[in-house]
């Protein structure tokens, strides 16, 4: 009897980088380039579980050109959500929000904050729908805001490294 991987390995060998798209053809991934051309694509898969059961979250975004990718992104949302993200204080909540829901007191020790600015950073990244209430006094990660921490995580260290 074969296993499942087995069997999935067995079908994918020989097959390019393509995959199908919703209307039906197949869309490859990363794209043709035009001769001298310069492009981006990037694949980011996303893996979320507890015990053995896993979801996984796949993203691509390709473009062959910086004009195509910059007509396809959402800058107003975008920027409102890097916005939020983008205090220390607001990142410390998010990471220690990834490993699960936490209180308000233990956040209020994490960050060192009084009551006043914490409710302050709090709300802004509650505005941004990056973190959501989950009972009286806890707070969790939405999974807009599970996405956001993980592809931080994710680009970190290519971002600390083009800086050398």
């Amino acid at each position: 009897m074969q296993t499942k991987r087995a069997v999935a390995k067995r079908r994918s060998k020989g097959k390019s980088a393509s995959r199908p798209s919703r209307q039906g053809g197949s869309v490859r991934f990363p794209p043709r380039l035009p001769a001298g051309g310069a492009g981006l694509a990037v694949r980011l898969t996303i893996a979320i579980g507890a015990g053995k059961a896993w979801r996984l979250t796949e993203r691509r975004v390709a473009g062959a050109s910086p004009r195509q990718l910059a007509g396809r992104m959402p800058a107003g949302r975008l920027a409102a959500v890097l916005a939020a993200a983008g205090s220390e204080h607001r990142l410390k909540l998010l990471m220690r929000l990834l490993a699960g829901p936490a209180a308000y007191r233990e956040l209020r020790d994490l960050s060192g904050l009084l009551a006043g600015p914490l409710y302050h950073h709090l709300n802004t990244l509650r505005l941004a729908l990056l973190i959501q209430p989950k009972r009286r006094d806890t707070y969790q990660l939405t999974p807009a805001g599970r996405t956001l921490v993980l592809g931080l995580a994710a680009l970190a260290p290519l971002m600390l490294a083009a800086r050398r």
